[in-house]
């Protein structure tokens, strides 16, 4: 997504949670309403001193317009002593380098391809 349409989203949630019209916040924060209308659409941009001034105003945090959806412990990397491992074939071994990958065609894949052929030949007598 975005980032100016998810901090625009944000803002007008929270001044709706408030319930504060553009003209009211308009007013408190010293920004046109038009600019702010923009924003809560994500037509623009806003500086971070500004958007500080926006959350003060609203009773939130400013890193609440930041916050990730991804939860807590769901990291999305698979680390080398956790990676699933499949055997294809004798030869072949598959590591999965990413989680959550149900649903996909494609996902991110190692494969280790081990020697494979004849037996070696033992020592002439």
């Amino acid at each position: 997504m975005n980032k100016n349409i998810d901090i625009g989203t944000k803002i007008k949630k929270y001044r709706k949670d408030k319930k504060y019209t553009l003209k009211m916040l308009s007013e408190q924060t010293g920004l046109s309403i038009g600019f702010l209308s923009q924003l809560e659409r994500g037509m623009t941009t806003i500086a971070i001193d500004s958007l500080a001034n926006v959350a003060r105003v609203l009773g939130v945090e400013l890193a609440d317009f930041f916050e990730s959806d991804t939860k807590a412990g769901s990291d999305p990397v698979t680390h080398g002593y956790d990676m699933p491992m499949t055997q294809i074939g004798p030869e072949i071994i598959q590591y999965t380098l990413s989680k959550n990958v149900e649903g996909y065609n494609l996902f991110p894949r190692l494969f280790y391809l081990l020697p494979f052929g004849e037996e070696p030949e033992s020592e002439p007598e």
